[in-house]
């Protein structure tokens, strides 16, 4: 049986300030980004990282670049990404859940590869 160790949100007490008129929620590039969407983490700012335990600096610094399925759009506009890690020998999942801001993220398209330069 998996037991979840621990779970970071991201900037959740930011939430409210930066969200009050809950609209679409947007990418860096202005583009809706929606609940299924594929988004890539661009960056994280200085003061979130200096805010975590130093256990969690290195799984969530890689997160950084990677490409994540939108989990969630809150009442609040915010969009919701996750990362896990299984530790079958020791039983454990660890998680993280972030909440990144719009020019922290990048939304894919899935075509952009194909499409000549």
């Amino acid at each position: 049986m998996w037991r979840v160790t621990h779970c970071i949100l991201h900037r959740l007490d930011f939430t409210l300030a930066r969200k009050t008129d809950m609209h679409q929620p947007k990418d860096k590039h202005g583009r809706p980004v929606t609940v299924g969407a594929r988004v890539r983490l661009l960056e994280l700012s200085p003061r979130f990282f200096e805010s975590l335990p130093a256990e969690e600096v290195e799984d969530i610094r890689s997160m950084i670049g990677e490409v994540f399925e939108v989990k969630e759009v809150d009442q609040y506009g915010c969009v919701w990404i996750e990362k896990g890690w299984h530790f079958p020998e020791e039983g454990q999942y660890i998680g993280h859940s972030l909440a990144p801001d719009p020019h922290e993220i990048e939304l894919v398209d899935e075509n952009m590869h194909a499409q000549p330069a």
